[in-house]
């Protein structure tokens, strides 16, 4: 497994299976990792993570409205670009890439906050999120 796929792992373990708060991992993702492998890492989580809640056939309106319910409950959803997120999961879901390109901020905002939402409605909790994670990462081993 490279470093920079370790990193991630690491990162993101901290983040759901810890609870790290996403301040206290800022500045390794930025620096130590890059933007990059940490991106692509947690656009997968999210979509396994999402996995647990969606079917994956769900319409774009469909889960736009699910994410605009999820924004309602978590406070910290409220800035969250809802329609662009579901764009993003819609895609995931389906197996394909995401349709427009992110900045580093915007991705980190809606998809971390959101599969951290995710994974609190859903009560996913360490062992189960071990898993996702790994599966997250898998993509990336060959590569």
């Amino acid at each position: 497994m490279s470093s920079s796929i370790e990193d991630a792992q690491r990162i993101l373990r901290a983040l759901f299976v810890q609870r790290r708060a996403i301040r206290d991992v800022v500045d390794d993702i930025t620096g130590t990792l890059g933007v990059e492998p940490f991106a692509g890492v947690l656009t997968d989580l999210f979509v396994n993570v999402a996995g647990r809640k969606f079917t994956g056939r769900e319409s774009l309106d469909e889960l736009t409205a699910a994410l605009r319910d999820l924004q309602r409950r978590y406070a910290y959803l409220r800035d969250v670009d809802v329609p662009a997120a579901a764009r993003r999961l819609h895609a995931g879901l389906r197996g394909k890439p995401p349709p427009e390109s992110s900045r580093f901020d915007t991705l980190l905002d809606a998809v971390l906050l959101l599969t951290r939402a995710i994974v609190d409605d859903t009560g996913l909790s360490g062992d189960d999120l071990e898993v996702y994670l790994l599966g997250s990462i898998g993509p990336f081993l060959s590569s």
